[in-house]
């Protein structure tokens, strides 16, 4: 039996090859997504009971990791699913709305592509490295956004 961990790497792995080589990703992510809620009925037809479960972080997964895939929409239904409260996700929270920064830039033209191939979260480049190319499109604008990888293997697994 998978694990929710080994679970949530398939399915961010599945989900960067489709945004990678399937021009109706956004189709087959819908297609995949699947939502939960904690229902009990009792044995009169008549009387349920929904209980609403809270919103948290999967345990088994490192959401700090992932943190800056959160504004990425390709990525939304996995966070919302596995890191909602990571990612500002949950049912009900409210964004507040920020000035950009205008210290924080993109100084290479290839970010888009890059990001789109994974190059944000890719352990292969140091937070220096992807910070000074992509700050913008990676959402590293504050100071910490951007997370060493504690696990450089992880980078090879989210290839595939």
């Amino acid at each position: 039996m998978m694990s929710k961990f080994s679970t949530f790497l398939l399915l961010l792995s599945l989900l960067f090859c489709l945004s990678s080589c399937h021009e109706n990703w956004e189709e087959l992510a819908a297609d995949s997504t699947t939502t939960t809620d904690s229902s009990t009925t009792s044995s009169d037809a008549s009387t349920s009971t929904t209980t609403a479960v809270p919103c948290q972080d999967d345990p088994s997964t490192d959401c700090t990791q992932y943190k800056s895939l959160c504004s990425n929409d390709k990525w939304a239904p996995l966070l919302k699913q596995f890191c909602p409260v990571t990612c500002n996700l949950c049912p009900g929270a409210t964004t507040v709305a920020t000035t950009a920064n205008p210290r924080c830039y993109d100084s290479s033209s290839n970010c888009v592509n890059w990001a789109n191939n994974g190059y944000c979260n890719n352990c292969f480049y140091t937070c220096a490295q992807r910070t000074s190319y992509c700050a913008k499109t990676c959402g590293f604008c504050t100071p910490g956004s951007c997370v060493e990888c504690k696990n450089p293997i992880l980078s090879l697994v989210n290839k595939h």
